[in-house]
């Protein structure tokens, strides 16, 4: 039974959106104003966009993207006479005293 009144309450309500939506629909048509989807480019817009297209792409090549661990601040040689930034975390080597 809950489900039924649930069921009758969306119908209902799915009644009243239609209903508001024709009202906005024919106060705008009284208004003179468009009832349609604007369009989201101008034809000067659009003109270039088709102009691009022809010419086989855009104005710029794809943006690269970096990873932060390979930018040349965060590389050893950066570092002033190509020492190691953070010489306090950087291993030593192995030697045979430490087996």
């Amino acid at each position: 039974m809950a489900v039924a009144l649930l069921a009758m309450l969306a119908q209902m309500e799915r009644i009243y959106m239609l209903e508001r939506a024709a009202g906005a629909r024919a106060a705008k048509e009284a208004h003179g104003l468009p009832t349609r989807r604007l369009a989201k480019l101008t034809a000067t817009t659009r003109a270039g966009a088709a102009q691009r297209t022809r010419c086989g792409g855009g104005t710029s090549p794809r943006p690269t993207v970096r990873s932060p661990n390979r930018s040349p601040q965060n590389s050893a040689s950066a570092a002033p006479g190509g020492t190691e930034r953070y010489a306090s975390t950087a291993r030593a080597p192995a030697t045979k005293a430490d087996e």
